[in-house]
């Protein structure tokens, strides 16, 4: 614990920007076509199903675990 308060982690946290609510659905919405957005117990939250995903798998060469 004590090294994630220290040396390059610290400054590194020290410089994130974290994007507003506003900003973070235009952004993802971009992106992720449907996508909703809810409020989260610690912030903001997206949920999004992949469209390709509810069609079911397309190429069989793929192992099961990657459809």
């Amino acid at each position: 614990m004590f090294r994630l308060r220290t040396g390059a982690w610290l400054a590194h946290r020290a410089g994130d920007r974290f994007l507003t609510r506003e900003a973070f659905k235009r952004v993802h919405s971009a992106v992720f076509d449907g996508a909703r957005f809810e409020e989260a117990p610690n912030g903001y939250a997206m949920f999004w199903r992949c469209p390709r995903a509810e069609a079911g798998p397309t190429d069989p060469a793929l192992p099961m675990d990657v459809r």
